[in-house]
């Protein structure tokens, strides 16, 4: 069997990038840490886009072995055979799904629930509570913000995230990284932790297969173009170079006078 090595197979690349991701969503799972239905479906699309990989790695070999061929003729059925499989592949599809859905979630699991009562009692003693809060230390306002969501109370968290002036004082009622972070930790415990760990399963999903989209972009986009790179134009200007094996003009004094007078 004849081989050339004109041509770089890139399908076995992306076969094994998918077995890879596919692995790392199996131990995901396996150690408790992922919601089933969300890896198993993209356990099942990454066993699909590897499929196509591999019947384009099965097409790569048919082009590399083709000795009616030429080193021409290769690179331009594997730029084909590039454009016709580009569109085949689901992963970015995948991968922009779970990253909205991700999204859509992680901001309901930290919005911080409305108030059942009536809302202007709320905005009153949202004011009263901030203008406590004002005049006690972070650590102390700290504390009580801790002290109130360990209850279940959420006034206090309410009136800071209400605080009309949080985004211009320099010295904010909490920190926003430890409020962020309180927050955080609430979320993490509702429905038991279903939900927060539903959050990191998608993120994972769609972590692994914005990766995979990424490397079938790059071994398959614009293969055998050369690439081009448009400069801007330049202003013609004359530097006023002489020629240095010319003899510089005559002078006046050297050149004959235009009517030369001849006396008989």
């Amino acid at each position: 069997m004849n081989t050339y090595n004109d041509v770089t197979p890139l399908a076995p690349r992306l076969v094994t990038i998918a077995q890879h991701f596919i692995e790392d969503l199996a131990a995901f799972l396996e150690a408790k840490r992922g919601t089933s239905d969300i890896i198993l479906s993209a356990i099942d699309e990454l066993n699909r886009d590897k499929a196509t990989a591999e019947e384009m790695r099965s097409r790569e070999e048919a082009i590399m072995v083709n000795p009616r061929l030429s080193s021409v003729g290769r690179r331009e059925e594997m730029a084909a055979l590039c454009k016709e499989f580009a569109g085949r592949f689901r992963a970015r599809d995948g991968a922009e799904t779970r990253k909205r859905a991700a999204t859509d979630l992680r901001d309901r699991l930290l919005a911080t629930p409305k108030p059942n009562g009536n809302e202007t009692v709320e905005e009153l003693r949202g004011a009263e509570i901030r203008q406590r809060l004002a005049k006690l230390s972070m650590a102390d306002r700290t504390t009580i913000l801790l002290q109130a969501m360990a209850t279940g109370n959420l006034h206090v968290l309410r009136a800071v995230e209400t605080d009309p002036f949080a985004f211009a004082e320099k010295d904010p009622l909490i920190d926003p990284e430890f409020l962020q972070r309180i927050k955080e930790e609430r979320a993490q415990k509702h429905e038991n932790g279903k939900a927060w760990m539903k959050l990191q399963s998608l993120l994972f999903v769609s972590e692994r297969l914005e990766q995979l989209s990424m490397a079938i972009d790059l071994q398959l986009s614009h293969y055998n173009e050369l690439p081009s790179f448009a400069g801007r134009e330049t202003r013609t200007s004359d530097l006023k170079f002489q020629n240095s094996q010319q003899a510089p003009p005559k002078s006046k004094a050297d050149q004959p006078p235009a009517h030369v007078s001849s006396f008989q």
